[in-house]
């Protein structure tokens, strides 16, 4: 019976250490983890060992047996952790469909209870601990678990703000799982969102980007994806245009020459009505004003819609929506050329030369 048992322990470690991989991205509801799979294969091998010297190492030093069963207790803790949370996940976070995939979400609710799972499940460690190590007086348990809290007193300045800010930032629901952000004059999609960190996809470079949650609530941040309105999001690009001839004294004729610039856009509208190239949402229209009147230039401003962004999730699709507006302004140009109309600020040489001969 005992050589049974144990025949069925070393098996089943044998199994959870190839199988660490599957185990992880399952526990972790499809999502691969390299570092929680590598500490998971750790502890197999340590499991391992430690069993190996409890069979055949009865009367070895019991320090170092001490040793092997706590961190079978950490690997059973951690283990324990991971599972819980699992179900806990699937129970309370939010359900998502992809095309038949379904998936489970983060939420507040999820990140509450998973804090209260780990306090309970390293309490336990805690006193398992302590009994492998015979620390049974209550002077040495108060002086092992005053190292413990002195240990989280001290590093508190680090991990407090984070799990802070995160639950603060979750329970809000000012940013969420997928969403595309615009941080520091850059895009990004949320990856992920934890208690400590929030990792993010930079849409231009497709790099990963990871944040302390205290230094990422502390950013201006615009959510794409919360729509202030039912439109969507909306971009600008700015135009200087040249003055027309002061010879013109007619108002139609000033009203015509002006027309040839603005009459470009509803052109562009019409030409990429069908384009699904161009994520442009045609049906939110655009806005031009004239902004300013500058010593050398009418500086218009061009408002325009961008296709739904909440639907997005990957970096290549996100700037493929983006190119859109680098594709009017390329649109832009070539009409306004076509129709003899420069957007380079008028040569200053020209304006300075006049003024001399005025002058003389």
């Amino acid at each position: 019976m005992f050589i049974a048992i144990n025949i069925i322990i070393f098996m089943l470690n044998v199994l959870l250490f190839l199988n660490a991989k599957k185990v992880v991205t399952f526990l972790n509801h499809g999502e691969e983890n390299k570092k929680k799979t590598l500490i998971f294969k750790i502890f197999n091998v340590l499991f391992l060992i430690t069993h190996a010297l409890d069979i055949f190492f009865k009367e070895y030093d019991s320090s170092i047996i001490s040793v092997g069963y706590s961190l079978v207790t950490i690997y059973i803790g951690i283990l324990a952790f991971e599972i819980i949370s699992y179900f806990n996940r699937i129970k309370f976070g939010n359900k998502k469909d992809n095309n038949g995939n379904i998936s489970y979400e983060t939420n507040y609710n999820v990140n509450i209870n998973n804090i209260f799972i780990f306090v309970v499940i390293f309490s336990l460690v805690i006193l398992n601990l302590l009994k492998i190590w015979s620390m049974e007086s209550a002077l040495e348990q108060k002086g092992f678990i005053g190292i413990l809290l002195a240990a989280l007193l001290f590093t508190s300045a680090h991990w407090l703000p984070n799990i802070f800010k995160g639950l603060t930032l979750m329970n809000s629901n000012r940013v969420s799982k997928g969403d595309v952000l615009r941080m520091n004059g850059r895009y990004y999609i949320v990856f992920d969102m934890g208690l400590q960190y929030t990792r993010l996809l930079d849409v231009e470079s497709n790099k990963r980007v990871l944040l302390e949650n205290a230094k990422f609530s502390g950013n201006q941040i615009s959510n794409l994806s919360k729509k202030a309105s039912t439109v969507g999001y909306r971009d600008s690009i700015y135009y200087n245009v040249s003055y027309p001839s002061l010879d013109i004294k007619d108002e139609k004729l000033y009203d015509k020459e002006i027309n040839k610039f603005k009459s470009i856009f509803k052109e562009i509208y019409d030409e990429i009505k069908d384009n699904k190239d161009i994520k442009v949402d045609i049906d939110a229209g655009y806005e031009l004003f004239m902004v300013e009147t500058g010593d050398f230039a009418l500086k218009y401003k061009f408002s325009f819609y961008y296709s739904d962004l909440s639907k997005l999730s990957s970096t290549k699709a996100i700037r493929k929506v983006l190119s859109a507006k680098y594709r009017v302004n390329e649109l832009v140009q070539k009409k306004a050329h076509l129709r003899g109309i420069s957007l380079a600020t008028p040569n200053l040489e020209i304006q300075i030369g006049t003024t001399k001969k005025e002058e003389n």
